[in-house]
């Protein structure tokens, strides 16, 4: 019996885009990744559970990055400074 060959999405936590930026963010990678996205004026920086986390760290406070890191490791959780475009790029590379 052959088994099916279909590739499970990684699940991916985006913290810190506009919403805006989160809608680009989604019509790019979903068909890629199981994007989620959590606000960083959240009073809580709980993680849901996924393989990944990306935070935006130019709009995020500094407990945002020690609970990511605490909760996930640092092997699993990706730091970026820069647009939209970047991070499309991080998805693709992490689900490649």
């Amino acid at each position: 019996m052959e088994r099916s060959k279909v590739k499970v999405k990684k699940k991916i936590c985006v913290v810190g885009l506009k919403v805006n930026q989160s809608q680009a963010l989604e019509s790019e990678c979903s068909g890629i990744a199981d994007l989620q996205f959590l606000d960083s004026r959240r009073s809580t920086d709980d993680l849901p559970t996924c393989d990944h986390v990306i935070l935006m760290i130019r709009f995020l406070k500094k407990r945002w990055t020690k609970g990511a890191f605490r909760t996930m490791g640092h092997e699993r959780v990706h730091l970026h400074s820069g647009g939209v475009t970047g991070v499309v790029r991080r998805i693709e590379a992490l689900c490649a």
